[in-house]
């Protein structure tokens, strides 16, 4: 492959699938912000978008949808 047209390989590629490399971009931000945040003000955020009983017993749809935004963890490229 000509190093011209690897751009353009890789396009292609992340192409096939936007939205689950939409996905992986969110997730890197918010893995950084995490990494970032600590303490209280890092447990507090994890919390609020935590998926237990509580939350997915008041607000099911947000509490889901939030969730997939954080990981558990600090690592992203298993991801």
């Amino acid at each position: 492959m000509r190093l011209k047209s690897w751009p353009a390989a890789v396009w292609r590629y992340v192409r096939s699938a936007p939205l689950t490399y939409a996905w992986l971009a969110v997730l890197l931000v918010t893995t950084i912000i995490q990494r970032q945040t600590h303490g209280r003000q890092l447990h507090d955020l994890l919390v609020e978008s935590s998926t237990n009983i509580h939350h997915l017993g008041t607000d099911p749809l947000y509490v889901l949808v939030t969730s997939l935004f954080w990981i558990d963890g600090r690592y992203w490229t298993p991801y």
